[in-house]
């Protein structure tokens, strides 16, 4: 059996600051005469999902509600999980000697001990370099979807 959550009716809101106006909201029936003022964030207190507001003049172009609290939540640990797993798998460079002298820290920045010149860094492996790229990504995605929440 299954059951549904009556969905939230985002009642009351509250208002975050506002900041000036950048561009038409997405998802929004564009109206131009709310452009030119200021853009705001409302937030509703039972959820906490989150809309874009333009204003200007008595003029309002309102966004659709987008992802609740719970839900920014869980996809900025499912990012961080991601981000942790991808920096894992960028083994560890070593040299000849088997000594590891290259890996990524756990923000996904490239490490080398001793620090090696720029020849050797061109030199890095390029399919070890687009894995690093991607890590690299990956924490920073993490990062903002941790900051939105």
């Amino acid at each position: 059996m299954t059951t549904t959550t009556p969905k939230c009716p985002h009642t009351s809101s509250q208002v975050g600051p506002d900041y000036c106006f950048s561009g038409a909201i997405y998802g929004a029936e564009e109206d131009r005469r709310a452009h030119g003022g200021i853009t705001y964030r409302e937030e509703c207190a039972c959820c906490g999902a989150r809309r874009e507001v333009n204003a200007n003049g008595g003029w309002y172009e309102i966004g659709p509600w987008g992802p609740t609290r719970s839900e920014r939540e869980a996809e900025a640990r499912r990012l961080t999980l991601a981000a942790s797993a991808a920096v894992a798998s960028v083994p560890p460079l070593s040299r000849c000697d088997g000594e590891e002298r290259t890996w990524l820290d756990a923000e996904g920045y490239i490490v080398s001990v001793p620090a090696i010149s720029r020849e050797e860094a061109s030199r890095l492996p390029a399919e070890w370099l687009a894995s690093a790229q991607r890590a690299r990504r990956a924490v920073v995605a993490a990062d903002a979807a941790r900051r939105d929440v």
